[in-house]
């Protein structure tokens, strides 16, 4: 009887699996798997004559992994001097000899080939070589296979002698079924360091799921879990994992930020307690358990512009202590400015006060960096903008089989640059919490320095300091894009002050590599922030604003030249956006320019 009950219960799983397959309008995408294009990764930063490992991976039409490519490849070596000036060089590399791949007819959506190319040794998409750059400067490796494609690799600055810093890249925002997304946390970051090969990672999963009210027992495990995924994953100078959460006051209004613990430890302040809904009681709580523990913290907005359903945040709360960083795109879109580029909804981009220009122009100190708020399990590479969302595609979760959160977005996902002295976890913190790091889009990881008067992003508190009003500062952008495909080079170079394009560039002869120069003439005169309202009892920044500000008035708002009569402490703000031909976007800075 039992045996007959389990046929039968097993036969309706299958039919109702089957009918679910059916309904599905793109469900042959799940088999859809042969190459389209060819990924090349590598470090970012090598110390020239030393071996490193580079990657190679073949891509289909949804930019998963081909684990039925069997194409043979080359490689040759493209490179630029760096300094004093850019031009192409040649130098010698040792690079592997051709090499045919492996391929296997696993289907990527059902069964990853990367789930199971350790068992019998094939490729099933991509593959690991080991390089040696000979020389300094930019470095690209360009790999063709013999059925017509071509690929760049990112750009590779080489040193000699040992590196002061070196360029990282991570995505520290993305969730798993834990909540609402799609995977174990071993999924995700199996596939942030074995397939997007990031240097660093972070599942933030939400409070709201993880200490949901104190009510739910097994919720109140789930932080204890997220925590031991993120250690047990921590690899120093390898792979480096941060401990953290997303603080989700989605229904209160307050908005969205992630909390990143210094250590391997943090308590889980949770939105869902009354005493924790709004910022500054989240804060005050931090600020206690950093005196106790003697660790550190730091908190990030995420997708400040998306002001529907109670998304955006509110710039009403602000504190440097823990606010220094700000996500300024991601899966979502971008959050920059009032009808920017990739804006999140364009209807919300016309409003104003939720935008990260909103907050520099309230004098805010926030630097650009990026990450994924990715759903479907694919840390550091979200394919949620292609069509490859079906229900049925690997990693599976109960939630995406009735319907949640495995469906298109607009955007691809976004990843931080940063410059840091070594890949540990105090030393990705401390970068972070410095502001030495920049924004990009996709997989995108270019190689770019922002600096004023030599001050660069992340040094000295991103802040130049001049004697007069009339000082001009020097502007130097250092740029060698990602590519990818030959034909996707610099767009455009945007510099941007006190929220306005003051500049844009074209670069001549299509480069890869670039350098920047401006000399500001304009005098130093601050911003304010012009879109505030006043009624009988104070200023808000905007009318979904949860405090007012008593400091503030139409006739007085916050900005970046606080008495804006004696310029006594007047701020220029600056920062770099970059477009690329194909679309993907960069952002760097800001660097604060202040009257001493």
């Amino acid at each position: 009887m039992a045996s007959l009950v389990r046929s039968v219960i097993i036969s309706l799983l299958i039919l109702c699996a089957s009918g679910l397959w059916m309904m599905q309008e793109n469900r042959y995408h799940v088999i859809d798997n042969e190459c389209v294009e060819l990924w090349v990764h590598a470090p970012s930063t090598v110390q020239a004559e030393k071996s490193f490992e580079f990657h190679v991976q073949a891509w289909d039409n949804y930019e998963r992994l081909s684990s039925i490519y069997n194409g043979e490849v080359s490689f040759e070596l493209v490179s630029f001097a760096y300094q004093p000036s850019i031009y192409p060089i040649y130098s010698f590399a040792i690079l592997p000899e051709n090499y045919s791949f492996s391929g296997d007819i696993i289907e990527q959506g059902l069964i990853p080939g990367y789930k199971i190319s350790s068992i019998d040794g094939k490729d099933r998409g991509k593959h690991t070589f080991i390089g040696k750059i000979m020389k300094a400067g930019i470095h690209y490796i360009k790999v063709k296979d013999n059925l017509g494609n071509v690929a760049l690799s990112n750009p590779i600055q080489v040193i000699d002698g040992e590196p002061s810093r070196y360029l990282y890249w991570g995505d520290i925002h993305g969730h798993s079924a834990l909540c609402d997304g799609s995977g174990y946390l071993e999924d995700a970051y199996k596939f942030a360091k074995e397939v997007a090969y990031l240097d660093f990672a972070s599942v933030t999963t939400h409070d709201d799921w993880t200490d949901y009210y104190g009510t739910a027992p097994d919720f109140g495990h789930l932080w204890e879990i997220s925590k031991a995924a993120a250690n047990r994953w921590n690899s120093p100078e390898d792979f480096v994992t941060l401990v953290s959460y997303e603080w989700t006051a989605q229904l209160l209004g307050y908005g969205h930020m992630c909390v990143y613990y210094k250590g391997d430890d943090g308590p889980m302040i949770s939105s869902s307690y009354p005493w924790y809904k709004s910022q500054d009681l989240l804060w005050n709580a931090l600020r206690e358990w950093k005196q106790s523990s003697g660790s550190d913290v730091i908190t990030i907005p995420h997708h400040t512009g998306h002001v529907s359903s109670g998304m955006y945040f509110d710039w009403s709360f602000y504190d440097p202590e823990f606010v220094t960083l700000v996500e300024i795109c991601s899966a979502h879109g971008s959050s920059e400015k009032v009808n920017g580029l990739k804006t999140i909804k364009p209807g919300e981009s016309k409003i104003h006060g939720y935008h990260v220009q909103d907050a520099l122009a309230m004098g805010y100190k926030v630097g650009f960096m990026a990450s994924s708020d990715q759903h479907d399990g694919r840390l550091g590479h979200p394919i949620l903008h292609t069509d490859a969302n079906t229900r049925f595609q690997y990693p599976y979760t109960s939630m995406g089989l009735i319907g949640g959160f495995r469906f298109g977005e607009e955007y691809e996902g976004t990843l931080t640059g940063l410059y840091c002295e070594n890949l540990t976890r105090n030393g990705v913190f401390d970068a972070l919490k410095q502001r030495s790091c920049y924004a990009s889009t996709h997989v995108k990881r270019p190689i770019i320095d922002f600096s004023i008067n030599e001050v660069s992003v992340g040094q000295d508190d991103s802040t130049v300091y001049v004697d007069s009003l009339d000082y001009s500062p020097y502007i130097e952008v250092f740029i060698a894009i990602d590519a990818g495909q030959e034909d996707n080079l610099i767009k455009n170079i945007t510099l941007v002050k006190n929220n306005v394009d003051i500049h844009s560039i074209k670069p001549p002869d299509d480069p890869l590599v670039y350098r920047y120069i401006y000399n500001d003439v304009q005098k130093l005169t601050g911003m304010n922030y012009t879109y505030g309202l006043e009624d009988e009892n104070g200023y808000k920044i905007t009318p979904k604003a949860k405090i007012y500000l008593s400091n503030y008035s139409t006739a007085k708002p916050p900005s970046t030249n606080w008495d804006g009569v004696g310029y006594s402490d007047i701020t220029d703000v600056y920062y770099v956006r970059i477009v690329q031909e194909k679309g993907e976007m960069a952002w760097i800075g800001p660097i604060w320019v202040k009257l001493k």
